[in-house]
């Protein structure tokens, strides 16, 4: 309460969320879904999911559930992830927060829109790295 108050008196406004800047500024970069709606944050360096999860949260935002992002845009294609294809001409796969089992969740190829169950458990032998991809 005192700091609140001090922060009252002086004048000063703190803010907490990094948001869009915060994915440049922590290593990311903005990309727009095929929707040309939603705007992703991308991490430049892999790393497991814990780490993707805190990451998206530091950035402001969190990790994708394909049940919402991938329904956005819709193709006569096989594809898994239709608003997720060819986002970036990189071939990288994704972060998702959907679980394929107590071990695995879905991962995501951005240059395809196929999934893949990828490891996500704390031992680093069933652990597997792929970007971060946060929606903000």
């Amino acid at each position: 309460m005192k700091l609140l108050n001090i922060l009252l008196i002086t004048g000063c406004i703190v803010s907490t969320s990094a948001g869009a800047t915060g994915c440049a500024n922590g290593g990311g970069e903005i990309i727009t879904g095929r929707d040309n709606v939603t705007s992703y944050c991308l991490s430049t360096a892999t790393m497991n999911w814990w780490s993707a999860f805190a990451w998206c949260d530091a950035a402001g935002g969190h990790l994708i559930n394909t049940n919402t992002e991938c329904n956005k845009v819709t193709t006569t294609n096989t594809v898994d992830c239709p608003n997720l294809e060819a986002v970036t001409n990189k071939s990288i796969s994704v972060w998702s927060t959907n679980q394929r089992s107590s071990t695995r969740v879905y991962a995501i190829y951005l240059d395809s829109g196929k999934f893949e169950a990828a490891g996500f458990a704390r031992s680093s032998k069933t652990n597997s790295d792929n970007h971060a991809l946060c929606v903000i």
